[in-house]
């Protein structure tokens, strides 16, 4: 009885130690701070010591040994190029470090989903609060960006992990929150934080999921409430002079009322997307391992979304990619919302939309982050199957 409630609290601190703990430990790593072990140390320092107390207890099903075999067929692959020989970027950053550094983020990162454990506490609401109050400590309050003045230049470009990991913090309490008000106080919050963090895709995705959220898992008449409440705060926000400013002074994160078509940043997503894709059909089976270097000398210049496993792996890992980060969540965000009146099911189809969202448009092969979603989603399918055994057994 002891040791399961050890192995349930650990539960807990995983869960703690992947999003909440990362994102503050990252915010006092990018101002220049120095300390004893980085974020990324942290969470695979905390994962070791959870196998090696409680490994009989994790069930290596069908799931854990296809996450398995993908990050060991991606690894032999990355060594066979590597044997022919490496490749090195304009900065001097080597192709195959990159990679023999992300395959173990994908396991640790999975074995935190299938791991963790969410619940809304004294901690929890600390933990948010702390995040909250410290993303507006590094922040420019008159522009609603991140000061760059406090950021170590080395880690600029931080805001991308920072603004997912937030964001998935934020759908956890609004998917366990009960009360409807609570939930737009949280939206807006959210709101506020993501455009400060300054990554357009993980706003915009946030208030999509929301607004789908809203209108799936209410009543009519909350729905509608709901409904005229986003365009009555629209409409204030637009409105205001304030607004205006904002539009100047942070004009990328509100692109979509400017002209996101005109976006420096989406007009260099979609080139990468043409010139990554051509080059991958010209070689559809094997990928176009290593092309980024050739044709742009810069390892980040893969194609921003899910076919960047094609571009980098070739089709057998793209295939089971889609399989994993679209076919997967879609079902469980189908099963979910058939169970939307069971307290805890909303997470799974909010993180389901999320996942899917984020790998169409924007998230690369390199989004570690799906593969902690990815564990996450298949421990629905897990209480699933013990849920239709029990009653099997007592039919």
């Amino acid at each position: 009885m002891k040791f399961s409630k050890m192995l349930e609290s650990y539960k807990k601190y995983l869960f703690y130690i992947y999003i909440p703990i990362n994102i503050i430990l990252w915010i006092y790593l990018v101002t220049g701070k120095p300390f004893i072990i980085g974020a990324q140390g942290l969470i695979l320092v905390s994962v070791f010591i959870y196998m090696f107390f409680f490994s009989k207890k994790i069930n290596i099903d069908k799931n854990y040994s296809l996450v398995f075999l993908f990050v060991i067929y991606c690894f032999t692959l990355t060594t066979l190029h590597f044997i022919t020989g490496d490749l090195i970027d304009s900065y001097g950053r080597s192709l195959a470090e990159y990679h023999y550094y992300l395959y173990p983020l994908y396991i640790i990162a999975y074995i935190y989903g299938r791991n963790s454990k969410f619940e809304i506490n004294w901690v929890s609401y600390a933990t948010l609060a702390i995040t909250f109050l410290l993303i507006t400590t590094i922040a420019n309050l008159k522009t609603f960006t991140i000061n760059y003045d406090v950021i170590d230049s080395d880690k600029s470009g931080v805001y991308l992990a920072l603004s997912d990991l937030f964001l998935i913090y934020l759908v956890f309490f609004i998917s366990y929150a009960k009360n409807n008000y609570y939930r737009f106080l949280l939206f807006m919050a959210g709101c506020l934080g993501l455009i400060i963090l300054n990554s357009r895709s993980s706003l915009y995705a946030f208030v999509i999921i929301f607004v789908i959220y809203q209108a799936l898992y209410n009543s009519f008449r909350i729905r509608i409430v709901s409904f005229f409440t986003l365009i009555l705060i629209l409409f204030v926000l637009l409105g205001s002079s304030y607004f205006a400013s904002l539009l100047e002074s942070n004009s990328r994160m509100f692109a979509i009322f400017t002209g996101i078509n005109d976006d420096s940043s989406k007009v260099a997503r979609d080139y990468l997307f043409e010139t990554g894709l051509k080059r991958t059909l010209e070689s559809p089976v094997l990928g176009d391992y290593g092309g980024v270097i050739r044709e742009h000398n810069n390892i980040g210049s893969y194609i921003h979304n899910i076919f960047s496993y094609w571009q980098t792996f070739g089709l057998l890992p793209f295939i089971v990619s889609i399989v994993f980060f679209i076919v997967v969540p879609l079902i469980t965000a189908y099963k979910a919302y058939k169970d939307r009146y069971i307290f805890n099911s909303a997470i799974y189809f909010n993180l389901s939309l999320y996942i899917v969202i984020a790998v169409l448009l924007t998230k690369p092969y390199g989004w570690y982050n799906a593969w902690f979603l990815l564990g996450f989603l298949h421990t629905y399918s897990e209480q699933l199957s013990k849920s239709y055994s029990t009653v099997s057994k007592y039919k």
